[in-house]
């Protein structure tokens, strides 16, 4: 979960639920808008994370697989704009995908982790989707720690590390 306001956290279901939990009554609401997600395997919707300027943009990112052609699938990133209207039910609004892995006929290691840096830019992990040798190729992006910025624009080259397997953690230490 990821705590997006004072009193409530997100939570995110594998099949494509994301919730709204009111961590002091325990109230929960679901929240729409939510892209269809591919749950198939080790595939889901498997992050939440609030942008560091939540407070300002309302913008939370999400990991998630989701249906390729041909009984492919890959991996993706995308944001939206939670949406607090009192009298109203939350919604994600306006979700823009930013980043989509390769699509493979694979149901397991799609890592699509993120983590934001403390100058605001963005980590996301990319699995090697049980392909091996994409992760050692620096023209694929499977198996790789990606660096951009909050809107999906690559800093520094292609990737920041490469030879991943399956990146399920990605933190940064406060100092």
């Amino acid at each position: 979960p990821e705590e997006t306001a004072t009193h409530h956290a997100d939570l995110t279901e594998k099949h494509g639920r994301l919730w709204l939990i009111d961590v002091g009554t325990g109230a929960k609401q679901q929240v729409p808008g939510v892209p269809r997600v591919d749950a198939d395997g080790q595939g889901g919707l498997a992050e939440v994370v609030a942008h560091p300027d939540f407070a300002g943009n309302q913008r939370i990112y999400l990991g998630y697989s989701e249906a390729g052609p041909s009984g492919a699938s890959n991996a993706a990133i995308g944001y939206g704009r939670l949406i607090f209207t009192k009298g109203a039910p939350t919604r994600l609004e306006g979700f823009k995908v930013i980043w989509r892995g390769p699509s493979v006929r694979s149901n397991v290691h799609y890592s699509q982790r993120i983590a934001f840096a403390p100058d605001g830019s963005m980590f996301i992990s990319s699995g090697e989707r049980f392909q091996f040798t994409p992760a050692q190729n620096p023209n694929s992006d499977m198996g790789k720690i990606i660096h951009m910025t909050a809107e999906g624009q690559r800093i520094g080259g292609r990737y920041y590390t490469m030879g991943h397997r399956n990146v399920l953690g990605l933190a940064f230490a406060p100092d």
